[in-house]
């Protein structure tokens, strides 16, 4: 074979040769950068991740207590009720606010308030319910009517928006105009402070709220809720 074509073949052969490993090396190229890639968005991800604060969340839970009243309980307290409540972690805060809700065709009709360590203290509400706490248990007296009705229909637009009223020894301020159906309870002799115990013996200061959203008559709820509230 003349020399011409031997070294003609040698030639396209290592030419070939380069070829397919720049075919290698573009290859290896490309799935380093798209490695690179791919490694810098989940450091990127996970660095904001733990930027972020970390929300704390109530730990509650419900359990039936026999047809039909459920137990609603968390680590500070518990409660029955045959209403089916459902706690909203949204609006509630860590463990100084639980805010629990009853909802039909996601329209809410009713929601409860439990707050600790913080006092409605000058919110004015519509409705009042006076209690007494004996031996560690809280009893109840009759929720109020709406407390603004008279004072309106008596002085018209002349009422005042709010005004300081007692009920059964219960200091709180009526809520004397507007359509808002707010209620709170109260101890007798007191305000909306309320002092229980846990199962320490420990003091704690517990407050009491409801919105009534719908068009039935919300104190036969509130006081099942309220005289089987304990402290754990």
């Amino acid at each position: 074979m003349p020399d011409y074509y031997y070294n003609s073949r040698k030639y396209k052969n290592l030419k070939r040769r380069h070829k397919a490993r720049r075919y290698i090396l573009t290859f290896l190229l490309i799935l380093l950068i798209i490695g690179a890639a791919v490694a810098f968005y989940k450091w990127q991800n996970s660095k904001s991740l733990t930027s972020q604060p970390i929300v704390v969340k109530p730990a509650t839970k419900s359990y039936y207590s026999g047809s039909p009243k459920r137990v609603y309980q968390s680590d500070l307290f518990k409660f029955e009720s045959a209403t089916d409540w459902q706690l909203s972690r949204e609006e509630s805060i860590g463990t100084s606010k639980y805010v629990y809700f009853k909802q039909t065709n996601n329209i809410i009709l009713y929601e409860f308030d439990i707050l600790f360590d913080k006092s409605l203290n000058g919110k004015p509400v519509n409705y009042i319910m006076p209690l007494v706490v004996d031996n560690g248990k809280i009893k109840t007296e009759a929720m109020s009517d709406r407390c603004g009705d008279k004072i309106v229909a008596q002085s018209g637009n002349s009422a005042p928006n709010t005004m300081a009223m007692q009920l059964s020894g219960v200091s709180f301020i009526c809520a004397v105009k507007g359509s808002t159906e707010k209620g709170a309870a109260g101890l007798v002799g007191g305000g909306y402070d309320i002092t229980l115990k846990n199962s320490r013996a420990q003091p704690v200061v517990v407050n009491f709220s409801f919105v009534n959203n719908s068009s039935s008559y919300f104190a036969g709820t509130f006081k099942e809720v309220l005289e089987s509230f304990t402290l754990r």
